[in-house]
């Protein structure tokens, strides 16, 4: 049993000789033990530890293989240096990568790779601060010479306390870097593209507004001349379809502008009471038209003076209003106001839209998609009802960059309710408000205002806005004969159009601002990209957008120039609390038919009588207006004084956009001259 256990570890023995050479003397000494007859147990423990010396190299070399292949077969490139710099390991990767062999760099620096030696620098002054460096982008120099941008990450190894070398992986960024120019290139491209798409639609846009300028001005302006009813039907249809076609235009711009984050939002305080009236006898003729009934619901305690962008507060509205409508065959349209107090903020409200309608409702599933651009609820007919599909995305577009929401309640045949939120709405409790009215013409003191537009398009139209007021209206067709007459006439307004033949509109303005250093310059454009901040930069004063109205014009003028009584920008307000009700509104009309000669009574039957009807049925503010100073300028001719204050309070209520009380005044009137005859008879 002794030679059988002595056999089997001697042929153990025999194989680990093999197996590692090393162990050749230590297997000579075991033998000479056993031939002298030793004592075969110390024979045995030596032989145990060899073996687990042996388990342990080849758990080591197990390892050791493990961690080369993990190296070799590695994607990035993977170095090892000393605490010097100096490569003592170097990965397959890094060898394609770089071109050398590890043969070739062991023992050489690797600070000799770098192409960038002040990058290197930087990165080891990271590198001994914090230990490590995370994706740093060096370039490196392989051997054929070519540079190689690299994403290198490196960390120090350490034994206790001493720093005996640092392992860097290195990536490469070529594809990388080819892929991001590509993108960088793209995204330039697709900028140039949005550019151009921008200047094409502001091209556009003046090309378009140019012509329309003229075309919508002038019919304003001969809306205030001519009284034949046919005559101001074509009119009105001119000036309905014009504006129609710069809504679309101003839609696709303004969509353009907000998607290109161009869109500026310009709060300023706003009479919100007013600015809902506007819109009431806006839409007055269209709803009499289709015979839907629009309600104004306004709480007596709306504060006045938020601050709001009055521009897209009413763009918005028109949007909600005008769909309302369109969408709505007989019932009614609703506009909403409701506020309440931020709690957060004690200057501040929560304020709430609302347009409701009886029309055609939107089904559950469409409440998404119609906020979408040129989106339009399914199964609509374009040939119906038209539309571009613009309007609720820019709403929606709108309200949110105001702060607010958008939200519907909607289903098929049951109506629409669009509700705009806007949290936290500033309230200036004693801003002043100046609204122009027509009786301002004549209080406009005498003055001189220069038009400097070369088409001399402008300069017509506001000589004609003008006619009926003191002002003098000049016109120059270029910057150097506007500084002619700035020099000799010494104006006191310029409305000054960008586009000149000699000089750029900024150079044009600043060479008048020395010249008169108080003059005011209005410019006159159809790009919106002047407006706000850009105008006073270019020296302007203010802005004036094609196409012009005569509402615009007067109230720069009376902005800049002032009046002869300055109380009298409030008197119409003031009106509100002095005027008389209803029943003596028709007192006096009916004592003055008593007592009034045939010959008045006689015009008033033909020349003011026969246009109430249509006035009453589609009630057109402007034409309302005109006819109620013809009919004040004819009873001051005649003497009638309750006649003028019936005409007097009629112009009142149409300042005021009191709908209800100015239809109501002018059927009464046909109804009382249609009775002349009765009530002479019973004077008789």
């Amino acid at each position: 049993m002794h030679e059988t256990r002595t056999t089997r570890m001697m042929q153990e023995l025999n194989n680990l000789r093999t197996r590692n050479k090393e162990l050749e003397d230590m297997l000579v000494e075991c033998k000479r033990a056993v031939d002298a007859n030793t004592d075969m147990r110390s024979l045995y423990e030596v032989a145990q530890d060899l073996i687990e010396l042996k388990r342990a190299e080849d758990a080591l070399k197990k390892e050791r293989d493990y961690f080369k292949n993990v190296l070799d077969n590695s994607a990035d490139a993977i170095g090892i240096v000393d605490a010097k710099g100096r490569f003592i390991r170097w990965n397959k990767r890094a060898e394609e990568l770089f071109g050398y062999s590890f043969h070739e760099l062991r023992g050489k620096s690797a600070f000799d790779l770098y192409a960038d030696q002040m990058k290197m620098q930087v990165m080891l002054e990271t590198l001994r601060d914090k230990g490590y460096v995370r994706d740093a982008e060096v370039t490196i120099r392989t051997k054929s010479g070519h540079i190689l941008p690299l994403g290198m990450s490196i960390s120090l190894l350490r034994e206790g306390e001493r720093t005996i070398g640092s392992v860097c992986v290195a990536r490469d960024l070529t594809q990388i870097k080819k892929t991001q120019a590509a993108l960088q290139k793209s995204k330039e491209a697709a900028e140039a593209a949005n550019r151009a798409k921008s200047e094409f639609l502001a091209n556009m846009s003046h090309e378009i507004r140019t012509p329309m300028n003229a075309v919508l001005g002038f019919s304003e302006v001969l809306l205030h001349k001519v009284h034949d009813a046919q005559s101001r039907r074509y009119l009105r249809t001119i000036v309905s379809s014009g504006q129609t076609l710069l809504t679309l235009i101003d839609d696709i711009l303004d969509l353009s502008k907000i998607e290109a984050g161009k869109m500026a939002i310009r709060p300023e305080p706003v009479d919100l009471r007013e600015l809902i009236h506007d819109i009431e006898a806006m839409f007055e003729p269209s709803f009499d038209d289709k015979g839907v009934d629009l309600f104004i619901d306004l709480p007596s305690d709306l504060p006045q003076g938020l601050v709001l962008d009055q521009v897209r507060i009413r763009q918005i509205l028109i949007n909600l209003v005008g769909n309302a409508l369109k969408f709505t065959a007989k019932g009614f349209v609703r506009i909403s106001v409701d506020w309440k107090q931020n709690k957060r903020y004690p200057h501040s409200v929560d304020l709430q839209f609302g347009v409701e309608d009886t029309g055609v409702g939107i089904p559950k599933e469409q409440h998404e998609i119609i906020f979408e651009n040129f989106r339009q609820r399914n199964s609509q007919s374009t040939r119906e009802y038209g539309g571009s599909g613009l309007g609720l995305a820019i709403t929606q577009k709108l309200t949110s960059m105001m702060g607010g929401s958008i939200s519907l309640i909607s289903e098929v045949n049951q109506g629409s309710f669009f509700r705009i939120h806007l949290p936290g709405v500033e309230w200036r409790a004693n801003a002043q408000f100046s609204t122009y009215s027509r009786e301002m013409n004549s209080q406009l003191p005498p003055a001189t205002v220069l038009v400097v537009d070369a088409t001399l398009v402008n300069t017509e139209l506001v000589t004609s806005i003008l006619e009926t007021t003191p002002l003098k209206v000049l016109g120059a067709q270029s910057a150097n004969e506007a500084m002619e007459i700035c020099d000799q006439k010494r104006p006191q307004l310029v409305f000054l159009n960008l586009n000149l033949p000699d000089l750029s509109w900024a150079h044009a303005a600043e060479l008048m601002k020395k010249l008169l250093p108080d003059l005011p310059v209005v410019a006159i454009t159809s790009y919106e990209t002047h407006e706000g901040q850009e105008v006073s930069e270019y020296s302007f004063d203010a802005f004036l957008a094609q196409p012009i109205t005569q509402k615009a014009v007067l109230s720069l003028c009376s902005r800049f120039l002032g009046l002869k009584d300055e109380s009298f920008q409030c008197s119409d307000r003031e009106k509100k609390n002095t005027t008389l009700e209803g029943e003596s509104e028709s007192k006096q009309l009916e004592a003055f038919l008593r007592t009034g000669n045939a010959e008045i009574l006689d015009r008033l039957r033909t020349d003011f009588a026969s246009r109430c009807s249509e006035l009453s049925t589609a009630l057109v503010m402007d034409d309302a207006s005109c006819w109620a100073q013809d009919l004040r300028q004819a009873a001051g001719e005649a003497g009638a004084k309750d006649l003028h204050d019936w005409a007097q309070e009629l112009h009142a209520r149409i300042e005021d956009f009191n709908v209800p009380a100015v239809r109501a005044m002018i059927r009464d009137f046909e109804q009382s001259v249609g009775s002349i005859d009765v009530i002479r008879t019973v004077k008789l």
